[in-house]
């Protein structure tokens, strides 16, 4: 009975004491402002690279000549150019390019693009002028020469000729594209695009004369011998005389724009299939033409129309 009395005032003690304690530990507690929330931002949003294979469905160089240039109308040649023909006409095109769609209606791209365009060679005979020098032998029975003429007239031989004209383009467009709305995967689009055309052209041409010398006859008897020179040779050994060697490389600026329509669609999350349409004209750019008569011209407008099919992937 002693022992509990005196722990319960014991215990009160300890009690009064611990408090004060308590609360001066409490008030040392330093709250912390509240840090403001922060927001996830999407890096690249919006941009995507694309790339397009297109096949040209018609003839794109097909204008009008507007100046001619005739190589083979000179003194010492005849006979017009090759009428031989041959021609390797690449219809495939590719472009490559980056673009930023703005909003889920508009966005737009920057392409630029090599159109694989058309090469032609020519191949014929013309007449070359020269000089025909002909010596005429007669030997007696042992051998001896008894008596040689020798004459000098103008004359002609074949010669070889051949054509060639590439012409090539490159296009660098910018094109803006409103997307029709997505169904099932499938958004439509129609775009515009204006950009500019470089155009390169490579022209040669070339008539070859060679001289030769042949004989005829016997010894005992009377041997023929000609020489033909062409005009420019000292003697028919001399290497060929280029009678026609025409070389015209130029290349060109132009401003250009395409009308496009399409669908594309959404293989996976980042990646898009593109098919449509696209027509790309450039109207002030020129390029080479041949004409067996009148020779070489020079076409002003180049219009492509192509079906086109690429990849979209979109970066995040």
């Amino acid at each position: 009975m002693f022992k509990r009395a005196t722990l319960v005032p014991a215990m009160a003690i300890l009690a009064a004491f611990a408090a004060p304690a308590q609360s001066a530990d409490l008030d040392n507690i330093i709250y912390a402002p509240m840090l403001p929330e922060t927001q996830p931002v999407e890096i690249g949003s919006g941009w995507y690279l694309r790339g397009d294979l297109g096949y040209a469905l018609d003839k794109k160089y097909k204008g009008t000549d507007i100046a001619t240039v005739n190589p083979f109308s000179t003194t010492n040649f005849s006979g017009g150019g090759p009428t031989g023909f041959s021609e390797k006409d690449t219809p495939l095109n590719v472009s490559i390019g980056v673009g930023y769609q703005f909003t889920d209606y508009l966005r737009a791209d920057a392409n630029f693009g090599y159109y694989a365009g058309e090469r032609k060679k020519y191949s014929g005979s013309g007449s070359c002028d020269g000089t025909l020098i002909t010596t005429q032998d007669t030997y007696d029975g042992t051998g001896t020469l008894t008596g040689s003429t020798t004459t000098t007239s103008a004359s002609s031989t074949p010669c070889p000729t051949s054509v060639s004209i590439k012409n090539t383009t490159y296009f660098g467009m910018i094109d803006g594209y409103f997307d029709l709305g997505t169904f099932r995967n499938i958004t439509p689009y129609v775009g515009a695009g204006v950009g500019f055309a470089y155009t390169t052209r490579k022209d040669s041409a070339s008539a070859t004369c060679s001289g030769y010398t042949q004989a005829s006859g016997s010894n005992p008897g009377t041997v023929t011998t000609q020489n033909f020179l062409c005009f420019g040779q000292a003697s028919a050994a001399d290497d060929p005389v280029d009678y026609v060697n025409y070389r015209n490389d130029s290349d060109q600026f132009s401003l250009a724009y395409s009308l496009s329509a399409g669908f594309a669609y959404q293989l996976t999350e980042q990646l898009k299939l593109d098919i449509g349409y696209k027509f790309t004209s450039a109207p002030n750019a020129k390029y080479s033409t041949f004409n067996p008569t009148t020779g070489f011209g020079e076409g002003e407008g180049i219009d492509f129309h192509e079906i086109r099919a690429g990849l979209r992937y979109e970066l995040w």
